[in-house]
């Protein structure tokens, strides 16, 4: 059961059953709706990456990330609002097979160490970015000072993995890779990326651990 959830959402799956629309809507679901499960880093880049080699129903790279960077600012607003809705309630709400208060203990961590700056850096940390706009709804930031640095972190976080999808393929060239040597290892690729955006919370574990023996 579980490893047919995964199938169905691997980026390579969605992009070529779904196009764009999932694209967008899984961004959305993923930074609004605390789907933390969802492949955000890997989807971005595989989105690059297909609509460089023209498998993508939107063929204009800078048209696409708009569309990303858009629908990732609406996550942001409505995750936003959800915790502002819900307010403290949430520290208190139990562990459920879906919602664990370890998530929200991590990210309030990272949060105190970051303070707003936590809503740019977070963009490149899974489950830290699902959980970032929900916390900073429940806290007395400013709705007009959240969305300035949601939109930085939404620029920075879809440009950067956009553009490194989209120029996979010319990146593959200069070491003799060929579009379809690209296109077969792509899936290493993407764990290659998910594996380092998962280091600094990692990092910071290590961290925590070694300051609380100390």
């Amino acid at each position: 059961m579980i490893h047919e959830l995964l199938e169905l959402i691997k980026p390579e799956y969605l992009i070529k059953t779904y196009g764009a629309a999932a694209i967008f809507i899984v961004l959305f679901a993923e930074t609004g709706l605390m789907c933390f499960f969802l492949p955000g880093d890997s989807l971005i880049v595989t989105a690059g990456f297909f609509c460089a080699i023209g498998m993508l129903n939107i063929s204009n790279i800078w048209l696409l990330m708009l569309g990303m960077v858009v629908m990732t600012i609406l996550g942001d607003s409505t995750g936003y609002f959800i915790g502002s809705r819900l307010g403290v309630a949430l520290y208190d709400k139990p562990d459920t097979w879906y919602f664990k208060q370890k998530y929200i203990t991590q990210t309030r961590e990272f949060y105190a160490k970051y303070g707003n700056l936590a809503i740019i850096v977070g963009k490149f940390v899974p489950i830290i970015r699902s959980m970032v706009p929900i916390l900073a709804g429940v806290s007395d930031l400013s709705y007009r000072r959240y969305i300035t640095y949601s939109c930085i972190g939404a620029l920075c976080w879809v440009l950067s993995m956009g553009i490194l999808g989209y120029f996979l393929v010319q990146l593959a060239a200069l070491f003799g890779f060929s579009q379809d040597m690209v296109r077969d290892s792509l899936h290493y690729i993407i764990l290659t990326v998910i594996f380092l955006s998962l280091l600094p919370p990692i990092w910071g574990a290590i961290n925590a651990r070694k300051n609380k023996n100390t």
